[in-house]
């Protein structure tokens, strides 16, 4: 069983993503991978049938709200596929982080009442004029999110913001610290400050770190460290995800066996139950087959 915690479907705003442009196939090819029928046909149907053939039996989609060339993910688009998949995908919804905090809020309020999602995704370098996951901006963001019990996923690494000063995990614990009853998750896991983001998770009991891609490839720097910190610590608060379409699920799925966790309990937490345990209620009111 596995709920993959970064599944971007081939559907809607999602195909406006460089990774989804002309000349994408390439650049996975060129790292060495396989272009997944499904991306290589654009079809949701056929992401469905890879899902099953993997035991992949759920996919997280978190929207996004950047700056050109980033791209846009509308709310709308994922509640459109939401519906057509009822039981396989978890959204949530992408809030755009402008200097109008009301504006920002009422996106956070939408998310969560009219539209239903478990969460909200920030990406706060690539803000118009980006900030950090500690700016007081934001904090009006966090307080709704507690009110509403949203959980809040901030994707911060190396590739998100001007410099990469942005994934700094020293900025994310502040929040973390500042609302202790957020339950916040690290997207892209902060990397390459992947010691760093490890050590603020053995103090932040309300972060969850979700390394995706760099967790699941075999050349990226530091990326064993994520299991590292699972077979000491962190077993209960780190989360897979395929990083699909960069990478097919039949790829991704048999890296996360070839991982060096522990032992298979271990493994079992980080591939579906972490992702339960945190989804579970939400997962029952909706009538998912958990």
């Amino acid at each position: 069983m596995i709920i993959d915690m970064r599944l971007r479907p081939p559907f809607g705003g999602y195909l406006d993503l460089a990774i989804f442009k002309v000349g994408a196939e390439k650049n996975i090819s060129r790292k060495g991978y396989s272009p997944a029928p499904s991306f290589l046909q654009r079809s949701v149907p056929l992401l469905i049938e890879e899902m099953d053939a993997t035991g992949t039996d759920m996919g997280v989609l978190l929207g996004r709200q950047a700056v050109a060339p980033w791209g846009f993910v509308k709310n709308e688009d994922i509640v459109e596929v939401v519906k057509q998949y009822p039981d396989r995908l978890i959204p949530f919804g992408g809030v755009e982080i402008v200097s109008d905090t009301k504006k920002m809020v009422a996106q956070v309020e939408q998310c969560m009442t009219e539209f239903n999602f478990v969460g909200i995704n920030l990406e706060p370098g690539f803000a118009a004029d980006a900030i950090y996951p500690d700016d007081r901006l934001l904090y009006p963001v966090y307080e709704k999110c507690e009110e509403l019990g949203a959980l809040v996923s901030i994707s911060t690494s190396a590739i998100i913001g001007p410099d990469v000063g942005y994934s700094d995990p020293i900025r994310l614990q502040h929040a973390c610290k500042d609302f202790p009853n957020v339950t916040f998750i690290c997207s892209h896991g902060a990397w390459p400050y992947v010691q760093e983001i490890v050590g603020v998770c053995f103090v932040t009991p309300n972060l969850y770190l979700s390394p995706d891609f760099y967790m699941n490839v075999e050349f990226m720097p530091f990326g064993l460290e994520y299991v590292n910190a699972a077979n000491q610590f962190l077993e209960d608060r780190l989360l897979y995800g395929s990083s699909y379409p960069v990478r097919s699920l039949e790829e991704s799925v048999k890296r996360l066996g070839e991982l060096p966790f522990r032992d298979e309990e271990v493994r079992s937490k980080v591939a579906y139950g972490n992702a339960l345990n945190l989804f579970g209620s939400y997962l029952k009111k909706n009538g998912y087959p958990v």
